[in-house]
């Protein structure tokens, strides 16, 4: 088997059709499979109509979580059950353009010392019905510092060898921000990645549920959890870097914040972030008095 491509669901089963269906027209020379990891848990309602919906497919592999567990849980579930030689993840609610396996297993094919490699996006505003240009459509990786200060990447632009991803065991259990948890990890185990600026699959923005909405406390203890694996990697940063990286930290939960309708809480953090800035502008460290 070449390639498997893993969908990962949580009470979208009118979405979840339009990601399976992008995923049986791909244009692809090989053997590849789909996938499907229903994590409503078993019994619910939302899962008796994700599996209705699977099972219109035909030669559609589905798992069924017992509980709802989250999405790193769920796309290691889905790997564990993988066959192919390489991996793909797609979230319920976008889909891939029909040549995402072919230009991604490709690469990988004709360059046998990368790990992965990442495609560009399409973002589409449903509510406005149309397409969003942004420099974070297409994935900026380079070396551990690089990612750490200016990095991007999403989930569904990942190609990458089940080998590889079985060597830094996948997705950790992390409820925000887990394709930048893994990307760092990946990069401190010396994981090479390539990126593309070519589009390979459609993000949609929609207000359906988001539940980064819901939870700013997730969205603070999860930037925690990164920032202490930023510690543990060592990496080298200046003191500009460092304040950099400390106010796009700070950016991150006055949005959260923000989100959740938290108006004391975007405050708080706003008061800091202009402190650090402050501090970033006026205060350099290595030019002291003697």
């Amino acid at each position: 088997m070449l390639a498997s491509i893993i969908i990962t669901t949580y009470r979208r089963p009118k979405l979840v059709r339009r990601a399976i269906q992008s995923c049986v027209s791909q244009d692809f020379v090989g053997d590849y499979e789909i996938i499907v990891v229903d994590d409503n848990g078993a019994g619910s309602d939302m899962q008796s109509k994700t599996e209705a919906v699977v099972k219109s497919f035909e030669d559609i592999h589905y798992i069924s979580l017992s509980k709802n567990s989250g999405a790193c849980i769920a796309r290691n579930k889905g790997a564990a059950m993988a066959k192919g030689r390489y991996l793909f993840f797609l979230d319920d609610d976008d889909e891939f353009l029909f040549n995402k396996l072919q230009l991604q297993v490709s690469i990988l094919e004709e360059n046998q010392y990368l790990d992965a490699c990442l495609s560009g996006l399409r973002r589409y505003n449903t509510s406005s019905k149309s397409y969003i240009t942004a420099t974070s459509n297409f994935p900026e990786v380079g070396d551990l510092k690089n990612f750490i200060l200016r990095g991007n990447f999403f989930t569904p632009m990942l190609c990458i060898r089940k080998e590889s991803f079985i060597k830094i065991n996948g997705f950790d259990d992390i409820e925000r921000f887990q394709d930048r948890y893994f990307m760092i990890k990946a990069l401190m185990n010396n994981l090479k990645v390539l990126c593309l600026n070519t589009e390979s699959y459609i993000m949609y923005e929609h207000s359906d549920d988001r539940i980064s909405n819901r939870s700013p406390r997730k969205t603070l203890n999860a930037l925690s959890q990164i920032k202490s694996l930023v510690l543990e990697s060592k990496v080298d940063l200046a003191w500009q870097e460092f304040y950099d990286y400390e106010l796009k930290d700070l950016r991150k939960k006055m949005i959260a914040y923000y989100n959740s309708k938290n108006v004391i809480e975007s405050l708080y953090f706003i008061k800091y972030y202009i402190l650090i800035y402050i501090k970033k502008q006026y205060f350099n460290p290595t030019k002291r008095k003697h």
